[in-house]
């Protein structure tokens, strides 16, 4: 691998792969004004094609619903990347493991605030978010 070149690596797609959004029951208590900022849980999988040249990464986004936020949502995206023919340099699988969250957290981002902003108190943003502690997690939790 050099650090000095390009990773040689595109990305094929990028889909929205499932998504649920809903009001907690009790919403019409609330004002329109009230402000909602429920707490979020981030998951992230990666794979990788038999011949190591293609992977897969999955971001799962959800609310804590066992807090009863006001919204109640679910995002999975999903991106597909490939090796670019004679430009390789870095290894897919460890490049997913590694940069999978910021290749998806924009459109994550997007998604959820597109989503939300259809609900009766407006959109959700998600905050930026410390990557490297959340790969570092990852790493921990696999290691364990």
């Amino acid at each position: 691998m050099d650090k000095t070149r390009q990773p040689g690596i595109q990305i094929s797609q990028v889909f929205l792969e499932r998504v649920a959004f809903s009001h907690r029951a009790d919403h019409l208590e609330y004002p329109a004004t009230t402000m909602v900022s429920p707490e979020l849980q981030i998951e992230m999988q990666t794979g990788i094609s038999s011949d190591r040249r293609r992977g897969i990464v999955r971001v799962q986004l959800s609310t804590k619903d066992e807090e009863r936020p006001l919204y109640s949502v679910s995002i999975e995206m999903t991106a597909l990347v490939e090796q670019i023919e004679g430009e390789e340099n870095f290894d897919v699988e460890p490049y997913l493991q590694s940069n999978g969250w910021a290749l998806l957290f924009p459109f994550l981002r997007e998604s959820l605030a597109n989503i939300t902003s259809r609900g009766r108190f407006g959109p959700i943003y998600l905050n930026p978010v410390n990557v490297l502690a959340l790969v570092a997690e990852g790493s921990a939790a696999r290691d364990s």
